[in-house]
């Protein structure tokens, strides 16, 4: 389960449209470099979508700084931070550090005015969560939080860093659902925020991307629920049938009927092999004694010694069949107690 707790301190300051913005390489604690960069990144683009800063490319931002001589590793201060940004010629400068501890990954990020030196918005955040919830949902987050969350939405200007905008949204079609007025809902465990179908549609759109938890449900029904993923820009295709506890008792009984017919299959089977082999044994016994044209007894007993092992192979299929159904009956068995999800 995760969990996550979150700290938000904003300024009541309206940013200008037209202000520059840089955004530093963040501080790494317990964490690879490579994640840090794309997670990063991502802010960079989130930030230049939502229109309100003119973004500085990070590698031009590079090539400036080091043409500077400005070395990059271990800037973390806000002095160091503003010295940078005064190189870049920007009038905002976004720093902050990444960090993990045990499943915990912990993100403070400060947008610092260039000018006075002076923090003027800032977003602190934890989540108890995947590297993959960091990107797609805490990250796009905390972008929303240091553009403003909440304020009039911007006219969006040119930007060098982005060249489309990353989707947001992903939708759902329900290739099959049984019954058909089942609700249905997601959970979002970063969010803490469950949405519900409204049965309009086999396809449910405008659903924000991230990680859900699906629940099927209907009154006498066992419910039904499965972790998926909403993409941007996708659609994912989902089956959803729940049952009634009778309707599963009466598939366990009709499995256990097919399992002893597949058991007497391969009874049968494996005493036809015991015959070919006894009976290949007699022959070879009758060519071993024959005084004369042995042949046709020799060639009946190779056909049956050859059949023997093909007969004992296909008897193994069965007892395969009844593993399965086995298999079958189980996972029925859990889905009545509710301790399976389907």
């Amino acid at each position: 389960m995760k969990k996550v707790f979150i700290l938000f301190i904003l300024s009541t300051s309206a940013f200008p449209q037209d202000i520059t913005m840089a955004i530093m390489g963040f501080e790494a604690t317990n964490i690879n470099e490579a994640e840090v960069r794309i997670l990063t990144d991502r802010l960079t683009t989130k930030m230049a979508q939502a229109g309100k800063f003119v973004i500085i490319e990070r590698a031009r931002m590079n090539e400036v700084l080091a043409e500077q001589g400005f070395q990059q590793s271990g800037c973390v201060s806000s002095e160091c931070a503003v010295e940078a940004g005064s190189m870049l010629g920007v009038d905002i400068i976004v720093t902050g550090s990444i960090g993990k501890l045990g499943d915990l990954y912990t993100l403070d990020v400060r947008a610092i005015s260039v000018e006075s030196g002076k923090i003027v918005n800032q977003a602190s955040q934890d989540c108890e969560c995947k590297i993959s919830v960091v990107l797609r949902e805490v990250i796009p987050y905390i972008a929303d939080e240091l553009n403003g969350k909440g304020g009039a939405a911007p006219t969006p200007i040119a930007s060098t860093t982005v060249d489309t905008l990353t989707p947001s949204i992903g939708s759902i079609n329900f290739t099959e659902i049984l019954p058909a007025d089942a609700m249905i809902t997601l959970f979002s465990e970063f969010s803490k925020k469950t949405l519900t179908w409204d049965h309009k549609s086999n396809i449910w759109g405008q659903i924000p991307v991230g990680e859900y938890k699906l629940n099927a449900q209907k009154g006498g029904y066992i419910s039904f629920n499965k972790n998926i993923e909403i993409k941007g820009n996708k659609e994912t295709k989902i089956a959803v049938a729940i049952k009634t506890v009778g309707t599963i008792n009466d598939e366990i009984n009709s499995i256990k009927k097919n399992q002893k017919w597949y058991l007497i299959t391969s009874a049968v089977l494996t005493l036809g092999g015991g015959y070919l082999n006894m009976s290949a044994n007699s022959l070879y016994d009758d060519y071993l004694s024959a005084q004369s044209d042995p042949t046709s007894i020799y060639d009946e007993m190779v056909a049956r010694d050859n059949l023997y092992p093909i007969s004992l192979g296909i008897s193994a299929v069965p007892i395969l069949m009844v593993i399965k159904n086995q298999l079958d009956i189980m996972k029925r068995k859990k889905l009545i107690a509710g301790d399976a999800d389907d």
